[in-house]
């Protein structure tokens, strides 16, 4: 998952309650009626398109929410994609599971990388922005997103930070209150560094209900002679602290990766799943360590290649983080490559 005009005031549409607005009051009111207090930690997990969709059933008990990568900006930004089979096969699974579905937006066409060029044709035009957001208005009732949507809009910068929360504001009009609306954001280390990463986070907060801190990729593929964590423990602390000096804490879920990296060797740099990275070392013959300070795996292969890689125990670590910060939630890239989700245990068990 990684990563512009301005429109007339128009009268907000109708509120519309979805399924899990409704779920959540059941839950609520049950739950007050025994005595017990609701759960409020929401463990989001995100499923690509192109996942098997039997991978839901095996984390089903874990998660609260699954966000499915997802629709794409047309070229032109002037509209988004309908759903494929692919999307409605993924959401269709997860209804059955009783996990609301979450529609993922993206500024990217299929089969490329995010675009800033993409994201610009349709945020810097007022007519691009209302026809998007009404669109996918209409798209959370006819295709029952009862999770509401996330904006995935990434490769951006200071320069759309203006327009992208003007969109966010649009869109929050056109849906409605009732609709849940969340946005991906790239890490910072400070307010003005989210700016220019194309998020106002303060903007962008009152008009969305949460921002997902994609806390991951501080190392990758891009940087072949620079090996080392996805997402260093250390690293996510200190934007994590950026941002909740300007944001609320129950608005922020902290994003983390089921998925690891490795450099060198015949194949060069290039992503691996946590079971894919577990075969390499086991196959080399090598041994794996875990850095507790950093909170993900490592190991060198005796052909050179260096491996790092975050599973079910860092996760863990972060879910201990995001609970100490009395964070929303953690939400995870993504199950396609991850170890299976486990139930979050209450902090005070």
């Amino acid at each position: 998952m990684g990563h512009d005009g301005r429109v007339p005031i128009r009268r907000r549409r109708a509120a519309r309650p979805t399924l899990i607005a409704a779920a959540a009051t059941a839950v609520l009111l049950v739950l007050s009626g025994c005595g017990i207090a609701a759960p409020r930690f929401e463990m989001l997990a995100f499923q690509p398109d192109y996942a098997n969709v039997d991978l839901i059933d095996k984390s089903a008990d874990g998660i609260q929410l699954l966000g499915i990568q997802g629709v794409h900006l047309q070229e032109g930004g002037a509209g988004v994609d309908k759903p494929n089979e692919a999307v409605l096969a993924q959401r269709d699974r997860a209804k059955k599971l009783g996990i609301p579905a979450q529609l993922l937006v993206i500024n990217a066409r299929p089969g490329e990388g995010f675009s800033r060029g993409l994201a610009e044709q349709m945020l810097t035009s007022a007519a691009n922005r209302k026809k998007v957001a009404e669109q996918l208005a209409d798209d959370v009732d006819e295709y029952r997103w009862d999770g509401g949507i996330m904006l995935d809009i990434e490769s951006i910068d200071g320069d759309l930070a203006d327009d992208y929360a003007e969109f966010a504001e649009e869109l929050r009009e056109a849906v409605g209150p009732d609709v849940r609306l969340d946005a991906a954001i790239a890490t910072a280390s400070s307010k003005a560094g989210y700016r220019d990463r194309g998020f106002d986070v303060e903007r962008l907060a009152k008009s969305l209900d949460h921002l997902t801190l994609m806390a991951y990729d501080l190392h990758g593929p891009w940087a072949p002679d620079d090996p080392g964590p996805v997402g260093d423990l250390v690293w996510q602390r200190k934007v994590l602290n950026a941002l909740l000096k300007h944001v609320d804490p129950q608005q922020v879920q902290l994003g983390v990766a089921g998925y690891g990296y490795r450099w060198g060797g015949p194949v060069g740099a290039k992503a691996v799943s946590t079971t894919q990275a577990r075969r390499f070392v086991e196959e080399a013959g090598a041994v794996a360590t875990f850095d507790e300070k950093i909170g993900e795996w490592t190991a060198t292969l005796p052909d050179g290649t260096v491996m790092w890689w975050s599973d079910a125990r860092s996760l863990a670590l972060r879910v201990k983080l995001a609970q100490q910060r009395d964070l929303h939630g953690v939400a995870v890239w993504s199950l396609a490559v991850s170890d299976p989700i486990e139930p979050v245990k209450d902090p005070e068990d």
